[in-house]
């Protein structure tokens, strides 16, 4: 049933013949209820994984550092990083979780990557995975490294095949929603799905002396299988701090192998000191509303720029989003059609259609609709010219009322770069000040 809608018009909305009959409609409304595809743009641009050695290996003051640039990485992407998901894991709790490792039991081989644990998002669930960079995954590293929690016997080599597995596992779960247009550009930059992935290893580096006592011996061919690991994901961006330091942290044998992957050897302390440098959120460039000059006398002006000091933010266009029936007999897009009534006034609930081009704009004086076509619209549009400034006079800073702060008030600056400028309106506005008036 149509409804009033203002000014005597009445809106009904009617589904076009031939294009939604009942059922092409019922396949509509399931279609649009499938999760639409991503565009490339949407996908994030950088994965994360921080591994921290939590074996019997690793120092107090080595596990609370790593602690700290753990805390510091996830925390600086979860303020300033819209587009990263990180995961931490720790290697050498005394408790298990990971994929692989269940994975692995499914298959009858028991004991596997066992002492390593993945912390994600919700950790406190038990969840593992890549995700959002969250505060709480940073309280949950702190505590896994507790000493009643952790100094199990691991393998960073573990934990760094455990990396590869979410990051694998992550990025094809984005490349199957990807958009056809996406996985073409997927393809184009050679299979990596996030533009940025980086694995960050915080270890002792001491494979041999980590395992004692587990019956595992580590072998430098493990290495192939890490590099094999890092193509199949599409390369990484791999940093490993050691505790000892760059030179002479952990075993020769695990340098060699961690030099021979590819990976970017730094000590433990430079790794705490690049975490910990402040990180900011770059400001957005503002945008003069006006480049003009302010005029002081015949013979004296300033160039100046003016910005907003307070800028009133719009709320959100909404919009309407259609799909495609794809079945066989559909003929195309659903589409939607608005039809103008106005009622008839000798006959009662009797409505007479109107097209779109016999109507136009009024505006209401009193009691009364005063109709304004375009041409007459146009012609009350105030054209000012180009901005301008001329100062008046100075009056009294009690003159001015703090209501001139209220709405979208604008700030007046010398142009970027122009010293002669700042120098003059500086030098005006101090004597405006020492005065104690307003320009």
């Amino acid at each position: 049933r149509p409804s009033r809608c203002g000014r005597g018009r009445v809106v009904r909305a009617r589904r076009k013949q031939g294009v939604c009959s009942s059922w092409a409609w019922r396949v509509a409304m399931e279609a649009a209820k499938k999760p639409r595809a991503l565009s490339i743009n949407q996908l994030p641009q950088e994965l994360l994984v921080v591994m921290v050695d939590a074996t019997a290996q690793t120092a107090k003051d080595a596990r609370d550092a790593m602690a700290r640039i753990a805390a510091s990485h996830v925390g600086a992407r979860a303020f300033f990083a819209d587009k990263a998901e990180v995961a931490v894991i720790v290697f050498g709790s005394k408790g298990t979780n990971n994929k692989v490792n269940s994975d692995a039991a499914e298959q009858g081989y028991d004991g596997q990557f066992e002492h390593v644990t993945v912390i994600g998002r919700d950790a406190d669930t038990g969840a593992t995975g890549l995700a959002e960079a969250r505060l709480g995954t940073a309280a949950a590293v702190r505590e896994a490294l507790l000493p009643q929690n952790c100094c199990a016997a691991a393998c960073w080599m573990d934990a760094f095949v455990v990396a590869l597995d979410l990051v694998h596992t992550r990025t094809q779960e984005l490349f199957s929603k990807l958009s056809g247009p996406g996985q073409k550009t997927v393809a184009g930059r050679g299979g990596r799905v996030v533009p940025t992935q980086r694995i960050l290893l915080l270890t002792a580096g001491d494979t041999a002396a980590s395992l004692a006592g587990s019956g595992k011996t580590p072998s430098a061919t493990d290495a192939g299988g890490l590099m094999t690991g890092l193509a199949n994901i599409g390369g990484a961006d791999v940093v490993v701090a050691l505790a000892g330091g760059k030179e002479m942290g952990g075993a020769a044998l695990d340098r060699e192998m961690l030099v021979s992957m590819g990976a970017t050897v730094i000590g433990l302390n430079e790794a705490l000191r690049e975490a910990e440098t402040p990180r900011v959120r770059p400001a957005p460039k503002p945008t003069a509303t006006a480049r003009t000059e302010l005029q002081l006398g015949p013979h004296a002006r300033i160039p100046v720029f003016t910005y907003y000091h307070t800028k009133k933010e719009p709320f959100p266009s909404m919009q309407d989003y259609y799909t495609k029936a794809n079945m066989e007999g559909a003929t195309g897009a659903v589409t939607k059609d608005t039809e103008y009534h106005i009622k008839e006034a000798a006959i009662e609930d009797e409505y007479k259609p109107l097209e779109r081009a016999d109507m136009i704009d009024g505006f209401k004086y009193g009691h009364q609709i005063v109709p304004v076509d375009d041409n007459q619209a146009e012609a009350l549009k105030f054209d000012g010219g180009p901005a301008s400034l001329k100062l008046l006079g100075f009056p009294d800073k009690s003159l001015v009322s703090l209501s001139h702060a209220y709405g979208q008030p604008e700030v007046m600056t010398a142009p970027p770069g122009d010293n002669a400028a700042a120098a003059a309106l500086s030098a005006l506005v101090r004597a405006a000040d020492i005065e104690g008036c307003v320009v």
